[in-house]
């Protein structure tokens, strides 16, 4: 049984060599030299011509693809630029600015504290700062119209009123309120005095009214001789004769006293 199996496996490795020795010495030299036909060829252009356009459009696209590249370097290279720039100028702004808490600005003070002048503050002082600056209020100061918060503004002049300036201050206002009353009353006083009275006006005067001649004139005085004295202008309108059309036209002409 051995000796039958190493003569079948002799026989195999036989066989195998001769295979192996037919395909590289006849059947390999005879494909290499077997021409291609036309459409072989054909083929085989197309085959290349597409490799290479494939290998163009790859050249192209990374060729875009580097120059998006340089431009967006490019771009942030400027917006970086440009935002240095623009926080420099917010830092010079911020240096020039009168409001940096770490400058000073002068501001004048006077009226009822102990010492009037100008001082040097800073900013985010209130006038309550100033006034201590100044050594503090006079005992006759009023600070009814002061508003002891209200923020410092630079180059500015603060002045603290004492209780006789604010007296004659409200004197003052007080004549001038009661002298345009005054003149509003008399205004009013000459507009009603140029105005017909309904319960007084006679036959000659009602006709100077606009639109009303002698018909309405005397539907006027017999509806005040039935019904007695008009109440209010709108009563005009129950006379005969006499509607919204022609009371608009007649109600700043008329007054009932």
């Amino acid at each position: 049984m051995n000796r039958q199996r190493k003569i079948k496996t002799l026989i195999f490795v036989i066989c195998l060599v001769l295979l192996f020795g037919f395909y590289k010495f006849i059947a390999q030299p005879k494909l290499k030299s077997t021409p291609l036909n036309d459409l072989e060829w054909n083929s085989l252009e197309n085959d290349l011509s597409e490799h290479d356009s494939f290998k163009k459009d790859n050249l192209k696209i990374d060729a875009a693809n580097r120059r998006n590249k340089n431009k967006t370097v490019v771009k942030q290279k400027a917006i970086s630029e440009q935002d240095s720039i623009e926080s420099l100028q917010s830092e010079q702004l911020t240096t020039n600015n009168p409001d940096s808490d770490s400058l000073t600005f002068p501001v004048h003070i006077m009226g009822a504290v102990k010492h009037p002048g100008v001082y040097q503050v800073k900013n985010g002082m209130i006038i309550q700062d100033v006034i201590e600056l100044s050594g503090g209020l006079e005992a006759d100061a009023d600070l009814l119209l002061t508003n002891l918060a209200e923020p410092i503004q630079p180059n500015t002049k603060i002045y603290i009123p004492n209780t006789k300036e604010i007296e004659q201050d409200v004197l003052r206002y007080e004549m001038n309120f009661n002298s345009k009353t005054e003149f509003f009353d008399n205004k009013s006083v000459i507009e009603k005095s140029h105005k017909i009275d309904l319960n007084t006006a006679d036959f000659d005067l009602l006709q100077t009214l606009t639109g009303i001649g002698p018909v309405k004139a005397q539907a006027i005085l017999d509806f005040r001789e039935q019904n007695g004295d008009f109440q209010v202008i709108e009563d005009i309108m129950s006379v005969p004769g006499i509607k919204e059309a022609g009371f608009a036209k007649i109600k700043d002409q008329i007054v009932v006293n």
